[in-house]
């Protein structure tokens, strides 16, 4: 059976059937390749609760050397519950975001905040400059990455 973070449990429904529990483990990767933000996640616990995420780190652990005189080591998990949600997505610095952000801030300064959420992203489409499936695409990534939430078809930043 197959994981991805966003993209739920893929694979044949039997599988899943079967079975009380299944733990998930996630890990982000940093600039360099190496793991970061390790977490698990409980996706199926018959008759508890499903969907938590739990916080780990990954502890190297010398065991001594081999026969071979090789070290030999393994990894321990401290479990880290009282650690804050990081964020998984991957946030872009380039042109596109930035220019996200720029249009975002202009539909903001033209309409206010609180604001309808019809007439604020019909100001970002204007400010956009792009085609429509850009503007769109522009628009979800705005609100999904800078935190705004849609509250009752009104735009505030949320918590």
């Amino acid at each position: 059976m197959c994981c991805r973070v966003g993209a739920g449990i893929r694979g044949t429904s039997a599988k899943r059937d079967c079975v009380e529990t299944i733990l998930a483990c996630f890990a982000d990767r940093d600039k360099d390749n190496k793991p970061i933000n390790h977490r698990m996640q409980l996706f199926k616990v018959r008759d508890g609760e499903e969907g938590r995420v739990i916080p780990y780190r990954l502890e190297q652990v010398e065991m001594g050397v081999d026969e071979d005189g090789d070290r030999v080591s393994t990894a321990v998990i401290r479990w880290e519950p009282d650690r804050p949600a990081q964020s998984s997505a991957k946030r872009r610095n380039g042109p596109a975001r930035r220019k996200t952000d720029l249009t975002l801030q202009r539909a903001i300064d033209e309409v206010g905040l609180p604001a309808d959420v019809a007439v604020l992203k019909q100001s970002f489409y204007k400010f956009h400059e792009g085609n429509n499936r850009a503007a769109n695409q522009a628009w979800h990534r705005a609100i999904r990455e800078i935190g705004l939430g849609l509250n009752g078809g009104q735009v505030d930043f949320g918590e």
